[in-house]
């Protein structure tokens, strides 16, 4: 935010134009914000990737534009240089020896994914397998990292949401879709992230557990109503 706003500075005095640095940090801030007010701010998930990304370009445009020119030609310049790459190495080991480095985030990256799809797949088949027995087939869901358009390629008659904060079930995809809903024997409940049973509250207790990814507390489960 620092460095957007000098460089915001001397745009309101005319004194440079817009450039696509300037349309970068706009959407990395608005996504930021988006993210945040609808799921939070994962700060080891992929999904800050694109704020990462940015983050690292800035940083490069102030060594590149305002660092080096005040550095060339100076004596000693070199050895500045030097420093600062010697730096950015240590930086970069120091990184890789702590216990959240970016290779063991990327691998939690690829472990947390997994574990979704593997979630999404067993939902899948399991919602397959009901229809074929000629069973209604209503997904419960909580919004989270997922929604309604995240789930939509399940083969369902109805895509429920469960609203943590009213405690209301609407009926977001399928038959009866936007009409509120009362759970009922037969229902799946798809807990693929940080949701959680609990989240149910009392209602949450009439579904039993019939998959589990893994012993994770984070892995991803599906229940069915009895």
């Amino acid at each position: 935010m620092s460095f957007n706003g000098l460089r915001l500075l001397p745009l309101l005095r005319k004194q440079r134009r817009t450039d696509l640095l300037d349309g970068l940090n706009l959407a990395a801030i608005a996504y930021a914000a988006a993210l945040w007010a609808s799921v939070g701010y994962p700060y080891a998930s992929f999904w800050t990737l694109p704020v990462q990304l940015v983050t690292v370009m800035d940083l490069g445009f102030i060594w590149c534009h305002w660092l080096v020119p005040q550095l060339r030609g100076r004596p000693g310049s070199a050895a500045v240089t030097s420093l600062g790459l010697a730096a950015s190495l240590l930086v970069i080991g120091l990184e890789q020896r702590g216990s959240d480095s970016f290779s063991k985030r990327v691998h939690t990256i690829k472990t947390t994914q997994l574990r979704w799809r593997e979630t999404f797949d067993a939902m899948a088949t399991l919602s397959r397998e009901s229809r074929e027995k000629g069973e209604p087939v209503n997904v419960i869901f909580m919004r989270s990292y997922f929604n309604r358009h995240s789930l939509k390629p399940l083969a369902v008659d109805r895509l429920i949401e469960y609203h943590r904060q009213r405690k209301t079930y609407t009926v977001v995809e399928g038959i009866d879709q936007g009409e509120p809903y009362i759970p009922q024997a037969g229902d799946f409940l798809l807990t693929i992230d940080k949701r959680e049973r609990s989240d149910l509250g009392q209602d949450g207790e009439a579904f039993a557990e019939i998959y589990r990814h893994s012993a994770s507390t984070r892995a991803g489960r599906i229940f069915r109503h009895r």
